[in-house]
């Protein structure tokens, strides 16, 4: 695991959160066992073992033989059989708090988290006060995102975190991953008055501070940590995503360069680097940085799959298949994302039965990841295999009711088999609502209000084309979560929807359907951003996984939008990016007016039709998920 430091030489009785018993006992005196630990000591641990293995022959029942014998598997990394010896010491003595933290921290490297979770939590009932323990259970579960078990320790553990440095900076870091950014910062502010040379907590605030919304004061953290001779690869990378938040492109790209100059393989680097060139527009570096690397690191297979990502990200689906034709990779080391990508490749060159024999493959994995089942699921669709397709989006939907995408897929099936339910989920007339946004109290008229916020908009629109990642084709994106952005204009119109936001809520539910059953009361902003298209412009078709209410406001339009009968730039939901012979879809055009928001399911297919003109059409959009209140 990331967070854990598994130092298993018992000269330093074992480092991080890894014990040994300090028990007093005649055991070590030994002769066999001083021989084997001597082997152990200096890092010989497969003769430590085979004299650990012989001494428990005669001795079977022995603890601290036993737990040695876990900690020499655990440091040649054999965790299963590290695993296998202490739960035969749990079954000799099960009330020792250090064999249950030991057992967790074994289990975790094996990836058993859910038993990992339960080692520590017995480890704490048998000591409720075993600081290791504690910081391992909070650390799994932060990893985990379990974070109802990391909010059940902290509402629990009073004051005994005031004097824990490790403890505090896992509550800071709880808080900031549950988006409650002002108390994440309040903690590393804390941290850095106890400690103001502390690198990790001026880096984490700073990483803080980005996050919700402030990405020049956490680049003047940054920029203090540099000046002090801090030179790690995170500093760097941090330091290119606040630049390219204030839409700094060139000194971002210079300092991804510099961030992957210290670690080649760092994959997010490369990612965030060439969506910068790619919206730069600067086609002569763009992908030369994956290029570089993957001839040095042949074998890395995050590094090959954000390769392939990005390749399909701009649409070089040839560029995917020739790269995976070439590619030195390992056959044992081709996990699901890897045939996924390959299958989009395959789609994108209209290859649909190619799609699926590559495709298929990611059924042969244990533990199927949710994307690569949804990416199947629509392959199948797009191939008419519709039982099989909805066979998957029905166990999705079982496993995570509110997922957008399934719902998505679910609705086309119904759609297709002409199942009653399509219109119901897809029921334009009560769930997609148009509300004319009233003006702020110091603005005349909401056209006087979108003028203005127009020009500020104008200046967050650095990029040359549109981003990478996303539906625009023809225009620019705003990056980052525009509602952060504490411009009064940005935050008179949040607190403008707001209140069409609580209506819409309040309406929907009364429904009854199933999509909204579960959703609170209370909601947050997943995600917010500005849209500027030009000449041509549009929207591909598309969801909103990360939402579950989404939405697009009119800031500003070209005058063609006026003429209904071309419905240029107009906005069109119930169309979807897959296509599926013979499927008739019910559909809903909705003409943009400066001031007007729409509210809809975040599931529910949306594009923008393309228009021509010489004025620019600027949106703001954004999209809401339920927050349980007392999380």
């Amino acid at each position: 695991l990331i967070n854990f430091k598994l130092d298993t030489n018992p000269k330093t009785n074992t480092c991080g959160f890894l014990y040994l018993f300090k028990e007093e006992t005649n055991i070590i005196h030994k002769m066999s066992i001083e021989k084997g630990l001597q082997q152990h000591q200096s890092g010989r641990f497969e003769a430590a073992i085979k004299i650990y293995q012989q001494y428990l022959k005669q001795h079977p029942n022995d603890i601290q033989a036993l737990e040695l014998l876990g900690i020499a598997f655990a440091s040649i990394a054999k965790f299963s059989e590290a695993v296998s010896v202490l739960k035969e010491l749990i079954d000799i003595d099960s009330n020792r708090p250090i064999i249950w933290n030991n057992l967790g921290l074994y289990q975790s490297q094996l990836g058993q988290h859910e038993n990992s979770i339960n080692s520590f939590e017995h480890a704490l009932r048998l000591d409720p006060e075993f600081r290791e323990a504690q910081k391992n259970l909070v650390t799994l579960s932060l990893d985990q995102s379990k974070f109802d078990k990391a909010k059940a320790f902290f509402d629990n553990a009073g004051e005994s975190l005031k004097s824990d440095k490790k403890l505090l900076s896992l509550k800071a870091k709880y808080f900031r991953l549950v988006e409650e950014y002002e108390q994440s910062i309040n903690i590393y502010q804390d941290l850095l008055e106890l400690n103001p040379q502390s690198v990790a907590a001026k880096h984490n605030l700073a990483l803080t501070l980005r996050l919700s919304g402030q990405p020049i004061d956490a680049l003047k953290h940054y920029r203090e940590l540099e000046r002090s001779g801090v030179t790690q690869f995170q500093l760097f990378h941090n330091i290119g995503n606040a630049l390219s938040d204030i839409g700094r492109f060139k000194e971002a790209i210079t300092y991804f360069n510099r961030a992957l100059s210290l670690n080649p393989t760092y994959a997010d680097s490369h990612k965030n680097l060439n969506a910068l060139l790619w919206e730069a527009n600067d086609t002569e570096r763009f992908l030369d940085s994956y290029k570089t690397a993957i001839k040095q690191y042949p074998d890395d297979y995050g590094l090959f799959i954000s390769y392939l990502s990005t390749l399909i990200n701009a649409k070089e689906y040839q560029a995917v298949l020739d790269a995976i034709n070439t590619s030195k990779l390992s056959s044992d080391n081709q996990g699901q994302e890897y045939y996924v990508l390959a299958g989009r490749a395959y789609k994108g060159l209209e290859k649909i039965s190619e799609a699926i024999a590559v495709q298929k493959k990611i059924l042969d994995f244990d533990n199927l990841e949710l994307n690569s089942y949804l990416e199947f699921a629509s392959t199948l669709l797009e191939h008419g295999d519709l039982n099989q397709a909805e066979l998957i989006v029905e166990k999705v939907l079982a496993a995570h009711p509110q997922n957008q995408h399934a719902w998505a897929l679910q609705g086309l099936v119904w759609e297709y088999t002409s199942d009653n339910r399509a219109r119901q989920l897809n029921d334009y007339e009560n769930l997609v609502y148009e509300y004319a946004i009233e003006a702020p109290a110091e603005f005349n008229s909401i056209e006087e209000f979108c003028a203005q916020l127009t020009l500020y908009l104008d200046s967050l629109h650095t990029a040359a084309r549109q981003p990478l990642e996303q539906t625009v084709v023809g225009g620019t994106q705003t990056r980052g979560n525009l509602f952060d952005n504490q411009n009064p204009l940005i935050q008179a119109l949040k607190g403008q929807v707001s209140d069409c936001i609580n209506d819409y809520i309040s309406k929907t539910k009364k429904l009854g359907l199933h999509t909204l059953e579960k959703r609170a009361d209370e909601f947050k902003f997943s995600g917010s951003w500005s849209v500027k298209l030009h000449d041509q412009g549009f929207h591909t078709s598309h969801v909103h996984p990360m939402g579950w209410i989404s939405s697009v406001f009119y800031v500003d339009l070209p005058s063609i939008v006026d003429d209904v009968t071309k419905q240029e730039g107009w906005f069109k939901l119930g169309e979807p990016d897959i296509e599926i012979s013979n499927l008739k879809t019910t559909t809903k055009l909705i003409k943009p007016k400066v001031g007007k928001l729409i509210l809809f399911p975040s599931y529910m297919w949306h594009k923008t039709l393309p228009f021509s003109s010489n004025q620019a059409r600027t949106t703001v959009a954004f999209d809401i998920q339920s927050v349980t209140p007392n999380r």
